[in-house]
């Protein structure tokens, strides 16, 4: 059960994420801490909870030795993810409530999302060396 949530929610430690997909994985896991997902595979929030501290967050693994300001969490809050008790990590942990991370998380990737730069249309032809 609980291998089968890991295998959906948490498919890969932190340590192996890659710096550009640290939103993605932090946003697929905090969804599997929805109700219905712990449900499906039959899991407690309580079994899951450990995957929930700064440890196995890859947002914290890619940020927080050089600075939490630099976290894309902290550019659109202002402030860290934990910092307070309207915060998200916060409101998680008092009130057993995914969706303000889930929230900042999609904002966060959308920010960042808009900030790639759009292919053009030369990196879409293909080009023969031959």
């Amino acid at each position: 059960m609980l291998k089968e949530w890991k295998k959906e929610f948490y498919p890969i430690n932190v340590s192996k994420t890659k710096k550009k997909d640290a939103i993605s994985h932090s946003l697929k896991k905090w969804i599997g801490a929805r109700n219905k997902n712990l449900q499906k595979y039959g899991v407690t929030l309580r079994e899951v909870s450990i995957f929930f501290s700064g440890s196995c967050c890859s947002l914290c693994h890619h940020y927080r030795e050089i600075s939490c300001k630099k976290c894309p969490l902290y550019k659109v809050r202002n402030l860290e993810c934990y910092n307070g008790i309207d915060s998200p990590h916060f409101q998680f942990i008092n009130d057993c409530n995914p969706e303000p991370m889930i929230k900042l998380l999609m904002k966060a990737k959308k920010v960042e999302d808009n900030k790639k730069p759009s292919k053009s249309k030369i990196s879409k032809t293909k080009i023969k060396l031959s």
